[in-house]
């Protein structure tokens, strides 16, 4: 006997199909400014701030299969730059 959550109700409900994996798949879309600092000749160090994100579900095959979420983000939060280094060759 297999339990599933119920995400309406957030109950468990019984299951007769047992899932061992699930698939999604999204459809993403943003915008990403980056600065870049040439160090020297073919070297240089690049920031990256995320701007604006739009992401939509398109299948998920655990949850219920017609309910495709969105999510609109735009920000410039720290936690989500990215620092890195680049080699011109």
């Amino acid at each position: 006997m297999n339990y599933e959550v119920d995400s309406a109700t957030y109950t468990f409900v019984i299951s007769e199909e047992l899932h061992e994996s699930t698939e999604k798949e999204y459809f993403c879309f943003g915008l990403q400014p980056v600065f870049k600092l040439d160090i020297c000749k073919n070297f240089g160090m690049e920031l990256r701030l995320k701007l604006i994100e739009y992401t939509q579900k398109t299948y998920d095959s655990f949850i219920n299969r017609e309910k495709k979420t969105c999510n609109f983000e735009v920000g410039f939060k720290p936690e989500n730059w990215m620092i890195g280094f680049y080699l011109r060759l």
